[in-house]
């Protein structure tokens, strides 16, 4: 019922027609947005788009327009609505071409266009209008908003997510709205993004306005107003919002509204320097990109541009040379800095400055415009200054995290302009010592409290600004009489008044005066108090609620800094001894001590002593009294968890263990340890905060699952392949005479049930396998004890490192109780809410493995396992669901691939085309991958692995289907695909997998892999040691022309003409290079190439030879389209062909020699790039290696063999199966827009996303 098209930007821009029901005969565009269209125009409009995409729509205006000024005229908007249809009556054609009038009569189309690309929902426009009108209400913002909207940062309740459609109407009505009566948005550009689900809109605004109270640390208000630049993200699911991502220029609104040189009103934005947002248009919607897509021009702005040895010369190749930022650094106001700025920028600021500064790429959109791309970048950025930074000084040590979004228009491959926030008022915050003022403060406070600007404070004057300055320290305000002991101390002329000057020589003195007159403790009186104030019930107990505000305060009186809601929940958890969630004041009282403790601790952002020793218990899995690296990693993450830090990166963990480790053993005893406390403290205190404080920044949320992100279930399919062997492997030769010669601890050549059960343990650790239990171990060792001698000798040994390989790999693990499995799910759930969210569950895994002594399952297998688990896709696991999987769950986390884990990968009843388990029939089923990996290729293959080049989506109308092009390689350690005994070489070969998921898991497969050149490769005496070249060295391209949409099934007489072209024309003696190039592009490129191999090519003249080829040595070879998918992409369109083919050979072919008078019967999978009508490049795999087969079967019947053993292709799987919904959605639509059916109470259902 609002004023929108339903589904505008799914079906607009989803398939090759749109389709798509107008819930009102009008469109309101969000205003600001290039050029609205009269309310009596929109219906025609909006028909326009429904006959057409926006690139054909474009392609008419460019027709029609003989002038080639570009620009829509009254003329040339008839001849394209008649093109369309001819049947559009005059009084239509007049009412359009009217508005048009009314307009100028001259519209570029480059603006129509992008208008009809860049219109944001209501729920934008209400964001940043609507919100701030009189009447707007919690039920007001409901219509726009998720009841649980997302907010990053959420400045209501920092660290955690919220704060939904109330707390932004709180944020706007009791906030900005009071202390900002005349605030005002500004929308500069708007810029539109298609997401898998939902949209997401980038909004370039600029706000102003005169606070009337204190605001952003200015108090009082200083009559000043402020303009800053904000670049937000909105991600719009239902036309509601659901979340947002912004940032705002709070640190220059501080420096404009402190400036006492500004003129009276609105100060010009940037100095005066023109924003230019509108610069390089969008034409269509952009998308997620991948940051492995990210261009190279932005990778050297984010990455090299930070590394020694950037210059000039180099920046020339990335950036333009009049570059544009805005805002301009380090010029405000001016059209600057250009290539040249920028290095000297970065050089001379961000390399001394901050030489550790560090981008991490959160999230990455693509957005085509009229000239060039846009590229929205959000990021976060990390660095701890070593100088003077953001008014911080003298820098304090600590780092700071924080989130940008910056916006890059690309042309040619350089970086043309930039628009730019970053979060810097946080960072001043971050890097502050909360026990001193920074010197920006203290001259704020200055300015504040002298009344009369005459640069002297009285006492008067003097015990408001110690008062505002104990508060920003967190520090208790002193007493009359402390405050007038530090004035006599900082007032040396005895002048009964402190100067500036004498204020500012006596910075240190002041600041240190103030910390010690703060208590050092509460008394027992003080906290009886306070335990009887906070328990609002007179229950004598403490509920989580009541205890945090209790602390709260305590803080405030002890002048610390006030605990993270993680580190009052530990304290609280802690303190509650029986577990019953309340803190009885009996406990309260036998824990005052440690209370205290834990408070200044946590406020001085350091562990007590308790805390560390029950840490290093903890991780001390062997109770050995050291503590082993992965061990010694467990302890700093969880101590980090604790203090609300990020965790040390891998490389620093190896640095500050190798500092402690002073004997160099490898391990950290826990005497190095205890003398190692205090650097330890210092590397917790010091380390990376977390980004907002740890809210989760869920930047890529709604991206599309195309591309680098497809379904976990087809990451896994290929992962097992690679990963499965590394899990219980098995150790070399080498390592185990290692281990032999270490655990032989009195040299005698022989090893007793002792030194055997040591090596079994590390062996076991090493191959991240359970150690097997006592009464395991101790038949292992009679096995192998073959003479009875009580020890097992060398030789016995050597004989025997197979079968102790295989009896380690299959030692299982005592299970977890249950009882030990409700204490992990409690000790994670930190948040006490009977849920597990997925970083809680990750660590509740890790610590489940340790105590089974199995690996650390992958990223990818627990994210699996999280998603079987949470069966109400909540996106948590309750309680109830984690007890409901708690027999399952031990199996599912073991190390490699396991049949529970292969059934979360594919159905129980999987097809594969071919089914090479059992040929010619369905399956082989989750049980069948599982035996093909474990029994097949990690035997036969240890070390093959894939590659996967490049993920397309293709919409079905039940499930999904992926298309996987990927490489393999390997190196046979046994006989494979006939090859036998194997020779030592490797094999590199190109695949294309056609996947269809449902619900979650892996229906239905077809592949075909190029084993016929994996055969060529391994009896290839001649070739190279090592994994040869793919292609003979042939790049593969695979992400040229990337998708931008999902695709979708089509028919066969959907197929374009090139296309037909390729598969019947081409095998007629009539086909000619003068009719290849009708079809082909003069370079179309082929992998692999079969005419030239290793290089580009063969072109359209290429083309003709190979075909002409085919047709002689098989006349009659014929292709069959069995399947045809089409993707939209940046350019033209790709189509995937599933085929089969047949034919018989009269001459050598495949190296059957000479033609034995057989038919073959094979399917190919191909994909053609399709530009301008004609085909660019193609991918293409043949199941050669089965035609081989089949040609040289003595036993094969007479006539076409039958395909895959008489398997049923289904290559139709998960289509709708006739257009017939297609054809009546088409007229039911067309009806409504020409108003030749009536609108009231009509009702017409979306066919279901991705059916049309």
């Amino acid at each position: 019922s609002v004023p929108w098209a339903c589904g505008f930007a799914d079906l607009l821009f989803g398939s090759a027609h749109a389709l798509f029901f107008i819930a009102s005969p009008t469109l309101e565009p969000c205003s600001g947005y290039h050029h609205e269209f009269d309310q009596e125009s929109d219906q025609t409009l909006l028909y326009i788009l429904l006959m057409t995409t926006l690139e054909q729509l474009e392609q008419l205006f460019r027709k029609y327009d003989p002038s080639g000024n570009g620009t829509i005229s009254e003329d040339l908007l008839r001849k394209v609505l008649t093109s369309l249809d001819p049947s559009f009556s005059k009084d239509e054609l007049d009412e359009v071409c009217n508005c048009v009038a009314k307009k100028g009569n001259l519209i570029p189309y480059s603006d129509f266009i992008s208008t009809v690309a860049s219109w944001a929902p209501p729920c934008v426009k209400a964001f940043y209008f609507d919100s701030f009108q009189p009447g707007f209400t919690i039920d007001i913002a409901k219509i726009h908003f998720h009841k649980d909207w997302i907010s990053h940062p959420n400045t209501s309740s920092p660290g955690l997510s919220g704060p939904g459609a109330k707390g932004f109407v709180e944020l706007v009505t009791v906030g900005l709205k009071k202390t900002i009566p005349d605030f005002k948005w500004n929308t500069e550009e708007c810029l539109h993004i298609q997401c898998y689900e939902g949209d997401k809109y980038i909004h370039v605004g600029t706000a102003t306005g005169k606070p009337v109270a204190g605001f952003l640390g200015v108090d009082p208000p200083t009559g000043r107003s402020f303009h800053i630049m904000a670049i937000d993200v909105h991600w719009v699911v239902d036309d509601k919002l659901r979340e947002s991502w912004h940032v705002e220029e709070w640190d220059a609104a501080v420096k404009q509204l402190m400036d006492k040189s500004s003129a009276a009103g609105i100060p010009p934005l940037h100095e005066g320097q023109i924003l230019r947002a509108k610069e390089g248009q969008q034409t269509y919607p952009g998308r997620h990109i991948s940051p492995a897509d990210c261009p190279a021009c932005l990778k050297a702005l984010y990455f090299d541009s930070l590394q020694p040895g950037f210059t000039f010369e180099m920046a020339k190749k990335y950036f333009h040379e009049d570059w544009l930022s805005h805002p301009a650094v380090p010029k405000p106001g001016t059209n600057r800095p250009g290539a040249k700025g920028y290095i000297g920028y970065i050089a001379g600021t961000y390399g001394k400055t901050v030489p550790d500064v560090t981008w991490k790429t959160e999230a990455l959109f693509e957005i085509p415009c009229v000239e060039g791309m846009k590229y929205a970048h959000m990021g976060s950025v990390t660095g701890k200054p070593v100088a003077s930074f953001q008014g911080v000084n003298p820098p304090t040590g600590k780092y700071f995290h924080m989130m940008a979004i910056d916006i890059h228009w690309v042309v040619d491959g350089l970086i043309k302009e930039s628009w730019h926030v970053e979060e810097w008022d946080s960072v001043a915050k971050q890097l502050a010592d909360k026990t001193q003022l920074t010197a920006q403060q203290l001259e704020q406070l200055q300015t504040k409290f002298d009344k009369n600007n005459d640069q002297v404070l009285s006492l008067e004057e003097f015990t408001g600004l110690l008062t505002e300055a104990s508060k920003l320290l967190g520090l208790p305000v002193p007493s009359t009489a402390q405050i007038q002991k530090i004035f006599s101390d900082l007032d040396k002329d005895k002048s009964n008044s402190v100067s500036f000057q004498e204020l500012n020589a006596a910075q240190a003195l002041l600041q240190t005066e103030i910390q010690a007159a703060a208590p050092q403790a509460l008394t027992a009186q003080q906290l009886d108090q306070l335990q009887k104030k906070y328990d609002k019930n007179n229950d004598k107990k403490l509920t989580m609620e009541e205890f945090r505000d209790m602390v709260t305060e305590a803080s405030q009186l002890l002048g610390v800094a006030v605990p993270t809601d993680l580190q009052m929940q530990s304290i609280f958890n802690d303190i509650d001894k029986d577990g019953s969630g309340v803190i009885e004041f009996a406990e309260f009282d036998a824990a005052q001590a440690e209370l205290q403790k834990r408070i200044q601790a946590a406020g001085k952002g350091t562990l007590t002593d308790r805390q560390f020793d029950e840490l290093r218990k903890k991780y001390d899995v062997d109770k050995d009294q050291k503590l082993k690296p992965a061990e010694f990693s467990g302890l700093l993450y969880e101590a980090s968890e604790l203090l609300g830090t990020v965790a040390p990166r891998r490389a620093q963990l190896q640095s500050i263990f190798k500092e402690i480790d002073k004997d160099n053993s490898g391990e950290i005893s826990f005497a190095e340890l205890e003398a190692s406390l205090a650097q330890l403290q210092k590397q917790a205190l010091f380390g990376i905060p977390r980004l907002h404080m740890g809210q989760a920044l869920n930047a890529r949320a709604g991206q599309p699952k195309i591309i680098s992100s497809c379904p976990l279930c087809i990451k896994a399919f290929y992962f097992f392949f690679n990963a499965a062997h590394q899990a219980g492997r098995g150790l070399t030769a080498a390592q185990l005479d290692q281990l032999r010669v270490k655990h032989d601890t009195d040299k005698n050549l022989s090893l007793s049930p002792q030194e055997f059960e040591s090596l079994v343990t590390e062996a076991s650790q090493m191959q991240g396998t359970p150690v097997p239990s006592d009464t395991q171990i101790e038949a292992i060792f009679k096995e192998l004890d073959k003479d009875n001698s009580g020890e097992i000798s060398f030789k016995e040994f050597d004989a025997a490192q197979a079968e102790l390989q295989k009896r380690i790999q299959t030692a299982e693990p005592k299970p977890l109780t249950a009882q030990q499995l409700d204490e992990l799910q409690k000790r994670h759930d930190k948040d006490n809410n009977q849920q597990l969210s997925l970083l809680e569950f990750t660590a509740l895994v890790a610590d489940a493995s340790q105590l089974l002594g199995t690996a650390v399952p992958s990223e990818l297998q627990i994210r699996m396992i999280f998603n079987s688990i949470d069966k109400n896709n909540s996106g948590d696991i309750s309680f109830a669901e984690f007890d409901a999987a708690q027999a399952n769950l031990q199996k599912l986390a073991k190390p490699g691939l396991t049949l529970e884990m292969a059934q979360l990968i594919v159905h129980d009843d999987w097809n594969s085309h071919p089914n090479s388990i059992e040929p010619g029939k369905s399956g082989p089923g989750a049980q069948g991958f599982f035996n093909m990996i474990t029994s097949l290729f990690n035997k036969t293959v240890p070390d093959f692995a894939w590659k996967t080049e490049e993920v397309f989506h293709i919409s079905c109308l039940e499930g999904d289907k992926f298309v996987h092009i990927g490489s393999a390689t390997g190196k046979p350690v046994a006989g494979f695909k006939g090859v036998e005994p194997p020779t030592g070489k490797s094999f590199h070969i190109m695949a294309i997998d056609v996947h269809w998921v449902v619900d979650g898991r892996i229906k239905e497969s077809w592949h075909v892999e190029d084993w016929d050149a994996a055969i060529k490769q391994l009896t290839d005496k001649s070739g190279p040691a090592g994994i040869p070249p793919l292609h003979g060295g042939q790049l593969l391209r695979a992400k040229e022309g990337q998708q931008t949409h999902p695709g979708r099934h089509v028919s066969a007489a959907a197929c374009p003409r090139c296309v037909q072209a390729l598969y019947v024309d081409s095998l007629q003696p009539s086909f000619t290079a003068e009719i290849a190039k009708k079809y082909f592009h003069d370079d179309w490129i082929s992998h692999p190439n079969q005419a030239s191999s290793g290089s580009n090519g063969p072109g359209a003249n290429g083309f003709v030879k190979v075909a002409s080829e085919y047709a002689k040595t098989i006349a009659d070879f014929t292709w069959k389209t069995e399947a045809l998918f089409e993707i939209p992409c940046i350019a033209g369109m790709k189509y995937l062909h599933i085929g089969s083919a047949t034919g018989k050979p009269v001459a050598p072919f495949l190296g059957v020699n000479p033609a034995t008078g057989k038919s073959f019967h094979m399917i190919a999978i191909d994909i053609h790039w399709v530009v301008d009508g004609k085909i660019v490049e193609s991918w293409h795999v043949e199941e050669w290696e089965s035609v081989a087969k089949q040609l040289a079967s003595k036993t094969s019947p007479a006539g076409i063999p039958p395909l895959h053993d008489g398997q049923d292709l289904n290559a139709q799987a998960g289509e709708m199966k006739t257009d017939k919904s297609r054809e009546e959605a088409a007229a039911k639509i067309q009806a409504i827009q020409r108003g030749k059916a009536t609108r009231e109470g009509q009702k017409f259902a979306i066919p279901k996303k991705g059916a049309t």
